[in-house]
């Protein structure tokens, strides 16, 4: 295997020859009795994966505090056979460590220059060994400073496809659970004792991988945190979006993973009365192209709107409000409007199914709904809820207030 080699051991070395010029002889009085921080960085850069945001204010702190605190940072390549691109000791001499300022001002420099090179960290092996890149990162933690708070930063789709954990084999549809025991059962699990695993971009697969749903990165997302809880680890997902793109360049082939069959939600409008009670069609049963009205499974979409429009048709005098809704806590004029044509495309859908377009009101609501969710972000299931078209009785008292602001 050959990765690209980041000199972290330089940056810790310019550190101290820059305090050794900026600082002259600081204070033994202020010297950083904070303990080390140790952090290992997974790094997935393959293809089937978004664009890799190294950027984060999660990988930004985790290094800067492990330069800061003299700690240890080092890098791994998450690809078939995963490597370790660095791994360095960062050591500043004790006279050194007397300006608590000026060190954060020069670790954040150093932290800068080694995250820069990061981008060059690349696949050289076909598929994606994840677990074995965890282990990998396990072993390096055995060289930090003794007392060091120790972490693992993993940036990565999270859809391994070989080792003992290839989700090719259908593993996304066992429960979370279940696998953490048959993989603590072959003894395959790191030992994640004292460390926290902190993990960015879960499910942020591209093309031509097939799209995870909200419910699918749900299950993979569990079933990662259940196998470092298993190992004694402590798991935190962080919904840092990824870069727009996918990643580029001439990287090693990575195998596609057959996404488990989810049927639409079952919707019997029969059963729900004349709809003075508001009744949602969720991100799981009709989902959009992102940032669009257009949708990502047309006929999907069509199963699931079709009984609405049988309904409709059975009930000639029955009047419809349809209302979009956004996920996030503010209501710009752009989601307003996404809002808008999406309970558009609803309507759009019951009228090529027989519905009189007349008998259909819609509105965009943005997350300015009575139903959101406040304080879920754009991203992960609570989000997904607040994604949604609302079917509401146009005569119901609930609809005239809406229709009358």
């Amino acid at each position: 295997m050959k990765h690209i080699w980041i000199r972290a051991g330089a940056a810790a070395m310019a550190l101290a020859m820059l305090l050794t010029t900026l600082c002259g002889c600081a204070s033994a009085s202020a010297k950083n009795n904070s303990a080390p921080t140790a952090v290992a960085l997974v790094l997935g850069c393959h293809a089937n994966s978004r664009d890799l945001n190294l950027n984060s204010p999660l990988i930004k702190e985790e290094v800067t505090q492990a330069i800061v605190s003299f700690g240890f940072v080092s890098v791994i390549a998450n690809d078939g056979a995963p490597g370790l691109v660095s791994a360095d000791n960062y050591q500043v001499p004790e006279q050194y460590r007397g300006n608590a300022q000026l060190l954060r001002t020069m670790a954040e420099k150093s932290a800068a220059s080694l995250l820069s090179g990061l981008s060059q960290v690349r696949a050289d092996d076909a598929e994606v060994d994840t677990l074995e890149a965890l282990r990998l990162a396990v072993r390096t933690l055995a060289s930090a400073p003794e007392g060091a708070q120790r972490e693992i930063v993993v940036v990565d789709t999270g859809l391994s496809t070989s080792g003992i954990l290839n989700f090719g084999n259908n593993i996304l549809s066992a429960p979370a659970a279940t696998v953490a025991d048959l993989l603590a059962e072959k003894e395959a699990i790191p030992d994640f004792t004292g460390i926290t695993v902190e993990w960015q971009q879960m499910g942020d697969v591209s093309a031509p991988q097939q799209t995870l749903s909200a419910a699918q990165v749900r299950q993979l997302t569990d079933i990662w945190q259940a196998i470092v809880e298993k190992g004694g680890g402590t798991f935190i997902s962080s919904l840092t979006v990824a870069n727009p793109g996918s990643e580029s360049g001439d990287l090693p082939p990575v195998s596609t993973v057959d996404l488990p069959a989810t049927e639409p939600v079952a919707f019997d409008p029969n059963a729900m009365g004349d709809f003075d009670t508001p009744q949602f069609l969720s991100e799981e049963q009709v989902r959009f192209v992102s940032d669009s009205d257009i949708y990502l499974e047309p006929d999907r979409a069509d199963a699931v709107i079709a009984p609405v429009a049988a309904y409709m048709k059975e009930n000639p005098a029955f009047t419809m409000l349809l209302i979009g809704t956004t996920a996030g806590d503010g209501s710009s004029a752009e989601s307003l409007a996404l809002s808008a044509r999406r309970a558009l495309a609803v309507k759009n859908t019951l009228v090529s199914l027989g519905v009189p377009g007349e008998r259909i009101l819609t509105l965009g609501l943005g997350s300015a709904d009575p139903w959101h969710i406040a304080q879920a972000g754009e991203d992960g299931p609570l989000a997904a809820q607040n994604r949604k078209v609302v079917l509401l009785s146009a005569d119901s008292e609930e609809a005239q207030a809406l229709l009358a602001k």
